[in-house]
């Protein structure tokens, strides 16, 4: 059985980074910059789910997350911000992220989030 496919979207090399380490070992992990390249990676590298900030340099977080649904919507997309409000987004309440982190997070608790999501996701796919 194949590992479950991981994208990561964020424009802070860092974030991409910590997230590429955090999850390397139970996932197959891509981390790309732009949206313009997740949107690409939906169609080729064919996730099981993505983790994706909110403000991209080149689009918004909520565009990226409707093509996501507009190619696959059954990918799990977990959105990354820093911003109190993002619920406040009325996209949101129409395109539904499977869930939203607050920045900063903890490591830990995302991995184990993300591990629950996958687990749950899987139980309904296979099921």
């Amino acid at each position: 059985m194949r590992k479950c496919r991981l994208l990561c979207v964020d424009d802070q090399e860092g974030i991409r980074v910590l997230l590429g380490e955090i999850f390397k070992n139970d996932y197959d992990v891509l981390a790309v910059e732009t949206g313009t390249e997740a949107i690409k990676m939906i169609s080729d590298f064919r996730p099981d789910i993505v983790i994706l900030d909110m403000k991209l340099q080149d689009m918004d977080g909520g565009e990226v997350l409707k093509s996501i649904r507009r190619i696959d919507e059954s990918i799990c997309v977990v959105i990354l911000t820093g911003y109190d409000d993002i619920t406040q987004n009325n996209d949101l309440d129409v395109i539904k992220p499977d869930m939203i982190v607050q920045k900063p997070f903890d490591v830990f608790e995302l991995k184990e989030e993300i591990n629950s999501l996958m687990t749950e996701y899987f139980a309904v796919a296979v099921g």
